[in-house]
């Protein structure tokens, strides 16, 4: 069964939280902590978990040429992207239209809960981000988009940045 739902607007009556961005920050700012563990797949995204404090999900992700995600939402968690090297490109729903945003090395990006987006590498250059999710990542749905609507096309419970 399909579910057809009212595109979700940007709910900006909602500020993203200063501290999830700011623990965002001090994470790519120790470039030592992290750089080490950067690694490119050209089969697949690759992304490794960072250790943070216990209520939020950290995780570093690499893209190659054409990798990215399907439209989705975070479930109750609120995210934030910071993009580390290379360019990403980020569609979001914004008035019942998708709107690529290109994002470049040095932006931060807040999700709150309830906004769809979509991320992926449409450039031949790797592209390197730091995703944290608060709370912890727990569901994510995809959906597909047309004549102004996201429909929900499933649910996947867990814990990592993309369940395949």
């Amino acid at each position: 069964m399909t579910i057809t739902a009212p595109t979700p607007a940007l709910n900006r009556s909602r500020t993203p939280d200063p501290s999830l961005v700011a623990l965002l920050q001090r994470v790519v700012d120790d470039c030592d902590r992290w750089l080490p563990l950067v690694r490119f797949d050209t089969d697949e995204r690759y992304w490794v978990r960072l250790d943070v404090p216990e209520d939020v999900d950290l995780w570093l992700l690499t893209w190659t040429t054409a990798q990215g995600t399907e439209l989705h939402d975070h479930g109750d968690s609120e995210a934030a992207f910071a993009v580390i090297s290379g360019v990403l490109s980020e569609t979001r729903v914004r008035d019942d239209e998708l709107v690529v945003l290109e994002r470049r090395p040095g932006a931060v990006v807040s999700v709150l809960p309830g906004e769809l987006h979509d991320v992926r590498n449409e450039l031949p250059e790797p592209a390197i981000s730091i995703h944290a999710y608060s709370p912890r990542l727990a569901t994510m749905t995809f959906y597909s988009f047309g004549d102004g609507r996201a429909t929900p096309v499933r649910t996947v419970h867990g814990d990592v940045p993309e369940v395949d």
